[in-house]
């Protein structure tokens, strides 16, 4: 049985599930429908269909007409490739010009508490963030084995990448120990920067590099990465 808010908004009931079921799977976009669909349980989640009167073939992943609020989660394609990030700058102005707010989703974010209070307390104004929860249990950042790295993103991909990282950054609290740490683990797992991350985090290595990790929770023998070693003498001169 449903434990539900209930919100009248633009003459519509809207019914908001605080009992919501929970998961340890990484997000993924057929993940994040499944939560649309237990947290607002009477309301109309419609996806990946085209927008009326957008004059556009792109399809927007999530749309709830509702509240006018539109979700997409990026996958990495969204940081690799210029045509998909072009596209969605296109897709983004074209929504928001009809009205629609439009809220992406980095894969490196997980739904916690935080991120779902942040994603819908402007179109729900009544939100009570008290009684949310984490909806998947996965870790914030560059966590699964298969994840794809940033030293693959595109130009534009870093943009996007530093202007979300501004942003959550805001929100969620020691942000820079999901993002920044997760990707040293890898580096240093990888034996490589290059091979793992990019311009993004340049600052942020080489003041940890350079200082043994001192101050950054953390330490290591520069010795034991010679690979890593050898980048850093290139690195430290940009």
């Amino acid at each position: 049985m449903y434990n539900v808010f209930i919100l009248i908004k633009k003459g519509a009931e809207m019914k908001i599930n605080y009992n919501y079921s929970q998961t340890t799977n990484y997000l993924t976009e057929e993940i994040l429908g499944k939560f649309l669909k237990e947290f607002l349980p009477e309301t109309e989640i419609i996806h990946d269909k085209k927008v009326p009167n957008s004059n556009i073939n792109n399809r927007p992943d999530f749309r709830l007409d509702d509240i006018k609020l539109i979700l997409e989660f990026n996958g990495k394609f969204h940081y690799t490739n210029p045509n998909t990030i072009l596209s969605d700058f296109k897709k983004r102005s074209t929504y928001e010009s009809m009205g629609y707010t439009v809220r992406t989703i980095p894969y490196w974010i997980q739904l916690h508490e935080v991120v779902i209070y942040d994603l819908f307390c402007n179109n729900i104004k009544s939100l009570d963030s008290s009684k949310i929860k984490n909806y998947n249990l996965y870790p914030l950042g560059f966590i699964d084995k298969n994840c794809p790295l940033p030293a693959t993103f595109c130009d534009l991909g870093i943009n996007e990448t530093l202007r979300e990282y501004k942003y959550w950054n805001n929100i969620i609290d020691c942000y820079h120990k999901y993002f920044d740490l997760t990707l040293i683990e890898k580096i240093f797992e990888k034996d490589s920067f290059l091979k793992v991350a990019n311009l993004s985090i340049m600052k942020y290595f080489k003041d940890f590099y350079n200082n043994n990790g001192q101050g950054f929770e953390m330490s290591f023998d520069p010795n034991c990465y010679p690979g890593l070693k050898a980048e850093m003498k290139y690195l430290n001169n940009l």
